[in-house]
């Protein structure tokens, strides 16, 4: 997904604590039913790879801690009801950065960092997520570096439009077609759907994608390149593992495995 929001940049580290500091830890909550537990991302580039292994922790009836097993980097998340606010992030035992998470009324508003230099704002219509912006801030001021513009149907992604402003602005389109079976993340915090990211599945989605057209331009009608998702579920139709493909090549891209 191209949702570059600044929880990307936190992901791989997480490993929380709830409302009242608790950073008591646990991948299993009887409150809480077909969530993941433990989450292999491959993604290949050419003949190398990148492995990233993270472990989901959950107390309380919430997702409190994700940890990357590869590395000893994690977050505490801290909670308000429902609402994870901040995240605390430590490489080593050592804070490294914040990230506070704003909200209006019940709708997400933003996510910045505790030193103002990134900021990721979300917008609505109709009560339903249109866009997302991503800035940085430059000589005191935000600088807007890309943005998503979300086309929904039937709780699915069905198409985004992906801008980038740097060296120069241009804008790509991707549909997207889906099965009629869970999300891996469908029982998770609906805030943390908006949040939460990985490149072989939409976070966000009720269903799973089955495949995806890339256009070079948003009003493109012939797609530049395609790709295609090979799914496979557990009986309660939940996805154990995905594999994205290039469809035109049938190159494997990425590779994504579920403990439930």
């Amino acid at each position: 997904m191209f949702k570059k929001i600044l929880f990307l940049l936190i992901l791989p580290f997480l490993n929380g604590c709830s409302s009242d500091g608790s950073n008591e830890d646990s991948n299993s909550d009887v409150q809480l039913q077909n969530v993941p537990l433990k989450i292999t991302e491959t993604i290949y580039f050419g003949s190398s790879s990148d492995v990233t292994t993270t472990k989901f922790n959950y107390a309380g009836g919430k997702l409190i801690s994700l940890e990357k097993l590869n590395e000893p980097r994690k977050t505490l998340i801290t909670y308000n009801g429902d609402k994870p606010v901040k995240f605390s992030i430590y490489n080593n035992g050592v804070l490294v950065k914040e990230q506070n998470i704003n909200y209006q009324g019940d709708k997400l508003l933003s996510v910045i960092d505790s030193q103002n230099l990134e900021k990721t704002e979300f917008y609505y219509t109709n009560e339903v997520l249109d866009l997302i912006t991503h800035s940085q801030s430059s000589g005191g001021s935000w600088i807007t570096t890309s943005t998503d513009k979300y086309f929904f149907s039937n709780s699915n992604l069905i198409k985004k439009y992906h801008t980038t402003y740097y060296p120069s602005a241009s804008a790509i389109k991707i549909e997207y077609d889906f099965d009629t079976k869970n999300n891996p993340f469908k029982n998770l915090n609906k805030y943390l759907k908006l949040l939460l990211e990985y490149e072989t599945i939409e976070v966000g989605n009720l269903n799973n994608s089955t495949s995806a057209r890339y256009y070079a331009t948003v009003s493109s009608t012939t797609p530049e390149s395609n790709r295609n998702f090979v799914n496979t579920y557990n009986s309660n139709n939940y996805p154990t593992e995905v594999i994205k493909y290039l469809t035109e090549s049938n190159a494997q891209l990425s590779k994504i495995e579920i403990l439930y």
